[in-house]
């Protein structure tokens, strides 16, 4: 056994107990971390997947001393459960997001779709807009509303499980890579996921009461693919917020709206909404922006679909009690 420490291995799924897998030479190793809260890097909060750490020798007992995480390039977050406005980061170092939305049952949720492209944008993620159950009824009125995202610039695939369209498309656009899904429940993230990694997953059925899927994740990991590379997988999401993002900025997270800001007369403190000699409104008016695309951007204004709470949770040296993993 080498006394070398094992560097930038790479997260498998959320520490349990402080137990979790890592990636050690192309192969997952569970192991368990003894964890001080100086450790370098915890100020940025609990390890999540995707996180690339360094730990020592593991001993006969499948221990190691966690002895840095590295900085994150990228980080996604959830509100925490709970009554508190509290960010919980769901997945770090991200390569690609897939902005899933599905075509037909559940109808499509075009309002998360515009917040996760935001979040993208926000985090320097390139995103793939992803339309599932291509073959169901309803499936052409959404690609025909999705070709506006195309427009943008996103790329938009229609992908079924049932027929195999567009499965070898998207299994390309997550080679070689980590790569998250962002989607309601019940558009299809676990059969995606069986189909591309070819594991055997449980598929949520749509709930009659509320025409929303129900979850079938309970811990986040990273699910190795066939064509090389990890999808995250965490659980359902129903709190996705686009985090700590200041009025001033969100119009540049539209990139359709962002070409037109240098021109806007009123710079940063425009709200792009009433204002005379807004470039953006007129830009609207010339018919170079969507409506829709200037309607989503009002919204997340004006509804604070937003949140400007601290990011993250940090880890506090001088609470030697304090751990998150339990």
């Amino acid at each position: 056994m080498t006394d070398e420490p094992l560097t930038n291995l790479l997260v498998l799924n959320t520490p349990v107990h402080r137990q979790c897998d890592v990636l050690i030479d192309g192969k997952p190793r569970t192991v368990r971390l003894r964890i001080r809260a100086s450790t370098p890097g915890l100020d940025a909060g609990p390890i999540v997947i995707g996180d690339r750490i360094d730990l020592s020798p593991i001993d006969d007992a499948d221990e190691a001393d966690l002895l840095r995480v590295h900085t994150r390039h990228n980080h996604l977050v959830r509100r925490r459960p709970g009554e508190r406005e509290e960010p919980m980061v769901m997945c770090a170092n991200v390569d690609r997001l897939l902005c899933i939305v599905s075509s037909a049952q559940p109808k499509p949720a075009w309002g998360m779709l515009d917040r996760s492209l935001v979040i993208a944008e926000a985090q320097r993620i390139p995103p793939t807009v992803v339309l599932t159950k291509s073959d169901l009824k309803g499936a052409a009125a959404a690609r025909e509303h999705a070709r506006m995202y195309e427009q943008v610039g996103y790329p938009v695939l229609s992908v079924s499980i049932i027929s195999g369209e567009g499965v070898e498309a998207l299994r390309e656009h997550t080679r070689d890579a980590i790569t998250m899904m962002l989607g309601q429940s019940g558009v299809g993230k676990s059969a995606l996921t069986a189909a591309l990694s070819s594991e055997s997953r449980e598929v949520g059925k749509i709930s009659h009461r509320t025409g929303k899927g129900r979850h079938t994740t309970t811990r986040a990991r990273l699910v190795p693919l066939h064509g090389g590379g990890f999808l995250a997988d965490p659980p359902g999401i129903r709190a996705l917020v686009a985090w700590d993002i200041e009025d001033d900025r969100l119009a540049y997270l539209f990139p359709d709206l962002r070409k037109h800001l240098d021109d806007c007369k009123f710079g940063g403190s425009c709200t792009h909404i009433h204002e005379p000699g807004c470039a953006i409104l007129a830009a609207l008016e010339r018919g170079d922006i969507d409506p829709r695309r200037h309607q989503a951007y009002t919204r997340m204004l004006l509804k604070a679909d937003r949140t400007s709470s601290p990011m993250p949770r940090p880890m506090d040296p001088d609470d030697p009690t304090f751990d998150p993993y339990q």
